[in-house]
């Protein structure tokens, strides 16, 4: 979908839209979000709430993906198509257990690494209590940023 069209939708749908869209295109339907906000189409701690809403929702889902998957049939069946040794995997779950804040902080950021980093948080065996205190402040301060620059 194009940055005009999710902004039509999100023109004439308003509340409608904003959660579907939050979960499949988030940092950038915020930034959206924030510019419509400004223009007067959307309360700011409304739209607010259901990003945050529309991004942890499917993060949430990939952590447990990875958490109830089999970790050792996946990277045998799919590892090495993309790259993806047992070597490979054991530096992420390092990385995870070593330095998860930094890591949720830099997958979020990095576009396109979010949502094999959540899967491989679940793999790695990250409670769920610590996942969320990962990735619960590093999209509070990632969505108001978002949407900031926007309005």
């Amino acid at each position: 979908m194009n940055l005009e069209t999710a902004t039509q939708l999100l023109i004439h749908y308003r509340y409608l839209i904003l959660f579907p869209l939050a979960a499949f295109e988030g940092p950038i339907i915020a930034f959206v979000v924030g510019i419509l906000t400004a223009a007067g189409y959307f309360n700011p701690f409304i739209a607010y709430a259901i990003l945050l809403f529309g991004d942890i929702i499917p993060d949430s889902i990939y952590y447990f993906i990875g958490r109830h998957g089999e970790r050792k049939t996946f990277v045998a069946r799919y590892g090495a198509k993309v790259g993806i040794t047992e070597a490979r995997f054991d530096i992420i779950k390092k990385l995870w257990h070593r330095h998860g804040f930094k890591t949720m902080f830099i997958s979020k950021l990095a576009y396109g690494l979010s949502t094999p980093f959540l899967v491989a948080a679940g793999f790695a065996g990250i409670t769920a209590r610590k996942f969320y205190e990962y990735v619960l402040p590093v999209t509070i301060i990632q969505y108001a940023i978002l949407m900031a620059l926007g309005f």
